[in-house]
């Protein structure tokens, strides 16, 4: 009978466990916020015949949801969703953000400066609203703000290389953070 218990408790305690994943209803949101990180890292903010490259271009006109200013872009619509193709019931934050600087650090919020005297160039937010020199008016962040808390959100990170500035070839290493809810 003692034998009989323990399996039958063995048993109850392994099947819950086991149909866990299946009844979470976080599965999709994961699902979709690979596939928008992987969208827009592959393609839809460059050349997809240079993934993991992004135009900076492209990212300026993504992030302030405006028409694409020139043919190399790939994303067409005029809302977020419609050009990561995320339906209307999930909502999704998508941000740039990196260490810029030549010391180690928290990665911060990366915005466009397209001050007077420079054709434009990335910098960090922080930076940006530190220096009177320095304006952050195209920051790299688009969507609905995200909830405070951690365990709400399904987070997709991609590394992505983009131009420093509009005059120069020299690229930087930043991270495409995809949030879905």
């Amino acid at each position: 009978m003692s034998v009989f218990l323990i399996i039958l408790i063995s048993v109850l305690l392994f099947i819950p466990g086991s149909l866990e994943p299946f009844t979470k209803g976080a599965q999709d949101n994961i699902v979709t916020s690979n596939r928008v990180g992987d969208q827009l890292s592959e393609g839809l903010l460059g050349d997809p015949a240079n993934p993991h490259i992004v135009n900076a271009s492209c990212t300026i006109d993504f992030f302030q949801n405006t028409t694409p200013g020139h043919g190399g872009c790939q994303f067409t619509g005029s809302t977020l969703e419609e050009r990561i193709g995320v339906q209307d019931r999930r909502l999704v934050n998508v941000t740039l953000r990196g260490n810029l600087s030549a010391h180690g650090g928290a990665e911060d919020l990366l915005c466009w400066d397209n001050n007077g005297t420079d054709p434009g160039r990335l910098v960090e937010q922080s930076n940006a609203s530190n220096n009177a020199a320095k304006s952050c008016d195209r920051p790299f962040a688009i969507g609905e703000t995200p909830p405070n808390r951690a365990d709400a959100t399904v987070t997709a990170r991609r590394v992505v290389s983009i131009n420093r500035s509009a005059g120069s070839a020299e690229k930087v290493d930043v991270v495409l953070i995809v949030e879905v809810w």
